[in-house]
């Protein structure tokens, strides 16, 4: 978990435990303790909920729908405004009736407070927005007319094709180089790895355009890489060979691995790359979710790392 996400967590239960202190205290009806009920409720609502809420979404919103948080440069100051603000505003209530110059400070932290829940509804708000808007299922759904895929002749066993060099495919080759180079390949990734928007007119196009490598297409629909690969390979090195043999896309650089990659790509084509991952980010990548739409690059963004310094490490041991 990131520095300030986990910093907001840890002041959610201190407030929380502050909060839960003075109600109690309240309740034994202590003549000068009678005011503080306005500390016990905004300790516990802007204090435990707010900052809770601050914590968990900043971390998890972005791994569950694959974006990194909209402002990232806002989360420190909204920590510190959030903090400053409320201990200013009920600290300014409790002491302006015996001091009316503490109505100044009240009136700060009310408007602290205020400016910290605005920053946190904007950043999150375009945060989940930006997350939205790559993907556009209805379209993909409006009347769906299958395209008719020829069935794919049983293929000889590898040993018959030509040239006697095994055809490796690359997870990071881009789906449409895929097909491009051998047309019958979409039958095997729309039966065997569950890429039936593929048979959708048009749909191939738009993959296109999106760059949409095989293991992150694999990976998102829940197939299972390794065997739907070993099946591609299987087929392509039974068919007569194109002059161009397949290979990685061209957005990779010679096998290196590039900030645009999935993670969960990653991990399943370089095991090697687990200690860096576990250095830099800790154990939590390997469980969470957004392994399988997060970049490198997000990641390492969203955890504070300097891109360029953990690229050059991960590819000094991968």
């Amino acid at each position: 978990m990131e520095t300030y996400p986990r910093r907001f967590v840890l002041m959610s239960l201190i407030y929380l435990f502050i909060g839960m202190t003075i109600g109690v205290l309240t309740a034994f009806e202590i003549g000068f303790l009678q005011d503080m009920k306005f500390m016990h409720v905004h300790y516990n609502l802007l204090g435990f909920m707010v900052m809770m809420i601050s914590g968990v979404g900043y971390h998890v919103l972005p791994r569950f729908i694959g974006v990194p948080v909209y402002f990232p440069s806002w989360i420190a100051p909204h920590f510190w405004i959030a903090n400053v603000g409320l201990v200013l505003m009920v600290t300014g209530f409790h002491l302006k009736t015996p001091y009316p110059s503490a109505h100044g400070v009240f009136i700060l932290g009310a408007m602290s407070s205020a400016l910290a829940i605005a920053m946190l509804t904007i950043n999150l708000f375009l945060t989940v927005l930006s997350g939205s808007r790559p993907k556009k299922e209805q379209e993909d759904n409006e009347s769906p007319q299958p395209v008719p895929i020829k069935e794919s002749q049983p293929s000889p066993p590898p040993e018959t094709s030509k040239k006697g060099s095994w055809i490796r495919i690359d997870p990071t080759m881009k789906v449409a180089d895929l097909v491009d180079q051998y047309p019958d390949t979409l039958n095997i990734l729309v039966e065997d790895a569950g890429l039936k928007p593929l048979a959708m007119p048009g749909h191939l196009e738009r993959v296109r355009e999106i760059g949409i490598v095989l293991g992150t297409a694999i990976l998102n629909h829940g197939g299972d890489l390794e065997a739907v690969i070993g099946k591609l390979e299987t087929h392509v090195n039974s068919s007569p060979r194109p002059t161009d043999p397949v290979g990685p896309s061209e957005s990779t650089n010679s096998g290196k691995i590039e900030p645009s990659m999935i993670i969960g790509d990653v991990l399943a084509m370089y095991p090697a790359s687990r200690d860096v991952f576990l250095k830099f980010f800790g154990e939590g990548c390997f469980s969470c979710p957004g392994q399988a739409t997060e970049t490198v690059s997000q990641s390492a963004q969203m955890h504070g790392v300097d891109v360029d310094v953990f690229m050059e490490e991960l590819n000094k041991h991968c």
